[in-house]
């Protein structure tokens, strides 16, 4: 979406009302892909610059949060690595 140049102010008066980001994993963190290995466990695979993202967002001062229907050791540890503050798994239903 672009926008006009005079909505830009109210983007920026809105954002700072904005105090978590909370995100899903499968295909917003991860490329969604489903990928097993020889062993038969399941892979994720993450993108560097979004946890530097996720650590701006933080440095920002939000808070940050992970939810996905998953129950995954490797979004733990993700999770872990960004010092994610608020972590729900295995929530099929992320509205309530």
């Amino acid at each position: 979406m672009i926008c006009a140049p005079k909505r830009i102010p109210e983007m920026f008066r809105r954002a700072r009302d904005v105090k978590t980001l909370l995100l899903d994993v499968d295909g917003v963190l991860t490329p969604g892909q489903i990928v097993h290995s020889e062993g038969g466990d399941m892979l994720k695979f993450f993108n560097a610059l979004d946890g530097f993202g996720i650590k701006l967002a933080r440095f920002a001062g939000l808070r940050i949060g992970i939810i996905s229907a998953s129950e995954s050791d490797a979004i733990r540890h993700r999770a872990s690595d960004l010092k994610v503050e608020v972590l729900y798994l295995g929530r099929y239903d992320k509205l309530n």
